[in-house]
């Protein structure tokens, strides 16, 4: 008996480095991850580990088949080689850990870090070689070895929770979960017959790149009747985090404030949707999920984050998002490329999106290997706007202000001028700038579709239509312009109601800060919105706009403040660089103040 029981103590050994592994990939590699996006990834930890329960339970059943019917040789070679997996996971988590920019859709270099990648291989290599070699030696300690793993993960989970960092609340996950699988319409979709406001806005989609395409498609000009191109408008931030507010306020953020309280006065009762609430107006914003927390201070009566393009796999596409980005950071670099897999991420699609697009090759394991796969706010916008034109209605009993953020523009670019994804060759034989072109060709299709379906519901001349970005893009290779003019002008076009005739052009110096007060001049609403009525005023050609150029990090999504704003004066052509002035760095103070 003592025998028996000895022998099936040294077996445990291999449970105890079976159950450090499980708990180090399946639990805590995720874990890290969800709480390192909390504000971006809507689901919670136990449903993030559940997603995995099979490949845990083949774990488990190989471990007990080794423990049970593998000679001592066999078990204790196995055993060592899980500890050893499962201490280089633990050491690539959390020590072997570079930067490979931002997960934005802009490719990774992934060349830049094969210097490092060659040192991570060679501990993948070499260390189960060692622990075979010298299992002698680790297996008296297996069971101590493996609480170590555990227990400093473990340890590092509490202090991270302790020290502020949270997962995303159940309010937090149920709130985006009702929203997302509510009925589609929800009034979204209801317009008035009498009166209406719509802005559309085309995520990174550069003034530039609109006159490229009506070049390319001359035919656009008659759909977008009644019309004004403003070619020289200048965004206020290359970035969307400040160019929303300064869309619905009028308000530029000048780090004189937390970034929470700038988004409260920009979104609450001095905001676009505020004015028309207080004038009987039906409001709906959609806009993308990082701004949920900002959103509160809206007071639409439908206010959204943007939808999932496949309702019934939000969870499941959100948990997928966790572990691909827990497999992304735990893989040794030469592996990080196959995880990313070109934008299209693994796991995503593999389990999710594989066969998701017509003419896709699917290999053995369901994979789809020749298609790019789109990025779930592309998906969003295409749901969106298959919904609008499907469900527009002119139901609502009252006017309505709509605004509605797209993504079709936004990079990566992967579809083509016609909506279809691309194939992988297709992706890398084109040109950044082709494929730039070619998609923000059917993301202006999508907004022609979506006026189309206004002019058959006979509510066009009813409606105040603005089309605008948030900022402009960085397309052009080679670009020789200074780097805070990159992404400086947005997309704006205004068809004021009642408005007819082919699609005009306008070189006044207009600002994204000028639509709150021009929508809300053209309805005759007194409002303290500051700016010009681009539509009704002469701007005059000495006007002095202002822009806040700043180098973005993932991070300032829940800054309390922002690094050094530089503020320029723009007193000109936005494209001509003599026509920008430095003026200062705004920089934050605990006083409330920034300075220059």
């Amino acid at each position: 008996m003592t025998n028996i029981s000895a022998g099936f103590g040294e077996r445990l050994k291999v449970a105890s480095a079976a159950l450090a592994l499980l708990l180090t990939a399946f639990y805590f590699a995720p874990l890290n991850m969800l709480l390192l996006n909390a504000r971006e990834i809507f689901t919670s930890p136990g449903s993030v580990l559940q997603v995995s329960w099979k490949i845990q339970a083949s774990v488990a059943g190989t471990t007990l088949f080794f423990m049970f019917f593998m000679p001592e040789r066999i078990y204790r070679v196995f055993a060592c080689l899980l500890l050893c997996i499962a201490g280089l996971l633990y050491l690539q988590g959390n020590f072997f850990v570079w930067n490979y920019g931002l997960f934005d859709g802009t490719d990774i270099d992934f060349e830049a870090h094969n210097t490092i990648g060659f040192v991570e291989i060679a501990f993948w290599v070499c260390m189960p070689i060692l622990a075979v070699r010298y299992q002698t030696l680790i297996w008296p300690h297996i069971h101590m070895i493996a609480s170590g793993i555990v227990v400093l993960q473990a340890t590092f989970l509490v202090f991270q929770l302790s020290g502020g960092k949270a997962f995303t609340s159940a309010d937090e996950i149920t709130t985006h979960t009702n929203l997302i699988r509510q009925k589609a319409n929800g009034g979204l979709y209801d317009f008035s017959g009498r009166k209406n406001v719509l802005i559309i806005m085309s995520d990174t989609f550069s003034s530039p790149t609109f006159e490229k395409l009506i070049r390319r498609r001359p035919l656009v000009a008659e759909r977008l009747s009644g019309f004004t191109n403003y070619g020289n408008t200048l965004g206020v931030s290359p970035f969307t985090l400040l160019s929303v507010p300064a869309v619905l306020s009028s308000k530029a953020y000048e780090n004189a404030d937390t970034i929470q309280s700038f988004m409260k006065d920009s979104f609450g009762e001095k905001s676009l949707p505020a004015v028309f609430k207080e004038n009987g107006f039906n409001s709906n914003v959609i806009t993308m999920g990082m701004y949920k927390r900002y959103m509160r201070w809206l007071p639409a009566q439908n206010t959204t984050s943007v939808l999932s393009g496949s309702e019934q796999d939000v969870q499941f596409r959100e948990n997928l998002r966790v572990l691909d980005l827990a497999l992304f950071r735990y893989s040794p670099h030469y592996l990080k490329r196959e995880v990313y897999s070109e934008h299209r991420w693994l796991l995503q699609s593999t389990l999710l999106d594989a066969g998701q697009n017509a003419g896709s090759t699917v290999s053995w394991f369901g994979r789809a290997t020749s298609m790019m796969t789109p990025t779930s706010v592309h998906l969003a916008s295409k749901a969106i706007h298959k919904r609008f034109i499907e469900q527009a209605s002119r139901a609502s009993d009252k006017p309505t202000f709509k605004f509605i953020h797209l993504f079709t523009s936004h990079d990566p670019y992967l579809m083509g001028a016609d909506g279809t994804t691309l194939s992988k060759k297709e992706y890398q034989s084109a040109t950044l700038e082709q494929r730039a072109l070619d998609q923000c060709e059917y993301a202006l299709e999508q907004i022609l579709e979506m006026l189309d379906a206004l002019k058959a519901l006979d509510i066009y001349d009813e409606s105040l239509i603005v089309v605008a970005a948030d900022h402009g893009s960085d397309i052009t290779p080679g670009d020789s312009r200074p780097r805070f003019m990159i992404r400086s002008q947005p997309l704006l076009l205004i068809k004021p109601f009642s408005a007819s005739g082919d699609l005009q052009h306008s070189i006044s110096p207009a600002s994204l800060l000028d639509i709150p007060l021009t929508v809300s001049d053209a309805l005759g609403i007194d409002s303290s919105f500051s700016g010009y009525s681009i539509t009704r005023e002469k701007i005059p050609d000495s006007r002095v706009r202002n822009y806040y150029y700043f180098n973005w990090d993932n991070g300032f999504w829940t800054a309390d403040h922002l690094p050094a704003l530089e503020k320029y004066n723009v007193a000109g052509s936005v494209d001509d660089p003599m026509s920008w002035d430095k003026l200062c760095d705004l920089m934050y103070k605990e006083s409330g103040e920034a300075s220059c």
